[in-house]
């Protein structure tokens, strides 16, 4: 999967967080299923949980495009975390998961999207001003970051 950083920042803060990065992929995100693959850190807009962001122990559960979108919706930002997408039918437990795109929160820094879909990517870019080489992989820990 190529990888790109997405480093947009104002007033001191990201200019963007994961509502606007389903928004810029468009109808396709709207119709894949997504799931946390690992914790994801957030703050909710009125500080309540966010079901589909929450999975303590692995792999959350696989939620429709467009309720993973309005749950997007219900939060000011994601702090850390890693968050697949697919394509057709959620995956079943233990079937191989090929993503069609994953998202990485960086410590409220940037986030980092990976992809084969080169549309997917080059709309990113267009709708983004500051992108730079992936540091990470889709499949690094989140734990892993530089600390």
């Amino acid at each position: 999967m190529d990888g790109i950083a997405i480093h947009d920042l104002e007033r001191g803060g990201l200019a963007f967080d994961l509502r606007d990065l389903l928004d810029a992929l468009g109808a396709p995100a709207l119709t894949a299923w997504w799931r946390v693959k690992s914790h994801v850190w957030y703050l909710a807009a009125d500080d309540a949980p966010v079901p589909a962001l929450d999975a303590d122990d692995g792999p959350g559960p696989w939620v429709a495009g467009d309720a993973f979108a309005a749950s997007a919706r219900l939060v000011r930002q994601v702090v850390d975390g890693v968050i697949e997408g697919v394509q057709g039918s959620p995956p079943h437990a233990g079937d191989l998961v090929e993503p069609w795109v994953v998202l990485r929160a960086v410590d409220s820094s940037w986030w980092e999207v990976y992809t084969d879909d080169a549309s997917g990517l080059a709309t990113l870019r267009n709708r983004f001003r500051n992108i730079r080489p992936a540091r990470y992989t889709p499949s690094t820990p989140p734990t892993n970051y530089g600390r």
